[in-house]
């Protein structure tokens, strides 16, 4: 198991909200961060963030 920073994409406002995303997985948490505000600034029905996670070493690991 490797430490790593996986991104959560969720879609939707309230009870409509759905997690869409969470298969990208960064090694740095200033990528994650980069990317999850990106696609925040995309819309307001977009809510994106990271958190550490544990991940087998076979998960593929952006290096951004």
């Amino acid at each position: 198991m490797v430490a790593a920073f996986v991104l959560y994409v969720y879609m939707g406002l309230g009870e409509d909200k759905k997690l869409v995303s969470k298969d990208l997985v960064w090694a740095s948490l200033r990528s994650c961060v980069w990317y999850a505000q990106t696609l925040h600034k995309q819309g307001h029905e977009i809510t994106a963030y990271c958190l550490p996670k544990m991940v087998p070493e076979s998960t593929t690991i952006y290096y951004d």
